[in-house]
């Protein structure tokens, strides 16, 4: 089976329409891609055709399971400078990327090195990533609070007083203390405002205990891979950031510039998903050692949806200037570092922005 979203059209269902044009493609396995004539060409088990989409304005290409990439395909998404994500068969997990790995911009990546290594530069870096987190939650608690649901005056004051003490705060251990307690917080909120039969006790991951969890492990590994690519497009070096410490196979980077975007663009796409009704429990099912996902016939649809909630919320715009902000931060904490600006301005960091 073979599924495409056309993000440029939010309104059109999911579908298998030959040769489209797309910024973002989803195929989902088995099934084997090959190129043609500057298309890309999804065929499946049985050798039949199934899709296309076209290379020319595609920015990345999501596989989900058993999808073989033709090495000549590869190579032309490569000079497209398309990235591929190859996921688990639920999209819960990214299991690699391929990138393209020509750009010049090595000075930049130097900078932010070298930005970080310095724990009180990097700690100003990461108490703003925290603030806004629980600026979001804080915001989200609220409207909720307006629509009706279980969210009293104390969530509110407690989630505004960890933001006040968080924004003033300088010792790391203690931020990632105070993001800590302000995700107890929300969650338990979360849990309050989803509608019966969905239920929410905390959060589960490794693997997802029930419906909810299932969903938000999937849009955060959809929004991780999203702000990876928009990093890696920037000329950033996505292992090292300022609030995730480094560990091998994790983008740290994509980690903590994604945390001010986990309430709004998944957290309540979840809630709205549930409660209105646009899953529905037959839409999940329980595999043995894996826990709780989506099945295959509801998958799809799912996908569609965060999909065109991408759109519609203009994601891509967002999370770019998201990306320019944190190398315009890195440019102006470098400052202080008369030798290493010099050597920046003079091979052309300006490019970096």
């Amino acid at each position: 089976m073979s599924w495409f979203r056309r993000v440029k059209r939010p309104e059109a269902e999911a579908s298998m329409i030959p040769a489209m044009g797309t910024p973002v493609a989803h195929v989902i396995g088995p099934g084997t891609l090959s190129l043609d004539s500057g298309r890309i060409i999804h065929e499946g088990e049985d050798g039949r055709r199934q899709a296309t989409v076209l290379i020319d304005g595609l920015e990345l290409l999501a596989c989900h399971g058993r999808v073989t990439v033709d090495p000549s395909l590869l190579g032309a998404l490569a000079d497209a400078k398309v990235a591929v994500a190859f996921m688990s068969a639920d999209g819960r997990k990214l299991l690699a990327r391929v990138t393209p790995e020509d750009d010049p911009r090595v000075i930049g990546r130097v900078m932010q090195h070298r930005v970080l290594a310095n724990p009180s530069l990097r700690q100003r870096l990461a108490r703003p990533i925290v603030v806004e987190k629980i600026h979001t939650q804080a915001g989200a608690a609220r409207h909720y609070q307006r629509q009706g649901k279980a969210v009293s005056g104390d969530d509110l004051a407690r989630l505004h007083e960890i933001e006040e003490k968080a924004g003033d705060v300088r010792d790391m251990n203690e931020l990632l203390g105070l993001e800590g307690a302000a995700a107890v917080i929300w969650f338990d909120v979360f849990g309050r405002v989803l509608l019966k039969p969905w239920e929410f006790q905390k959060r589960s991951r490794r693997p997802p205990a029930d419906p909810v969890n299932s969903l938000l492990s999937l849009g955060y590994t959809m929004l991780y891979h999203r702000v990876t690519v928009a990093c890696q497009a920037a000329g950033l070096e996505t292992a090292i950031g300022p609030l995730h410490a480094y560990r091998a196979g994790r983008q740290a980077l994509a980690c903590d510039l994604m945390e001010p975007l986990r309430v709004p663009v998944v957290d309540r796409w979840v809630i709205g998903l549930l409660n209105q009704r646009r899953v529905v429990a037959e839409d999940f099912h329980a595999i043995d050692g894996e826990g709780i996902r989506l099945t295959k016939r509801a998958f799809p649809k799912v996908l569609a949806d965060w999909e065109k909630q991408w759109a519609e919320m203009r994601l891509t715009s967002v999370m770019s200037d998201r990306v320019r902000q944190f190398v315009g931060d890195l440019r102006s904490l470098a400052k202080p570092l008369p030798a290493l600006m010099r050597e920046l301005e003079a091979t052309g960091v300006a490019e970096l922005v």
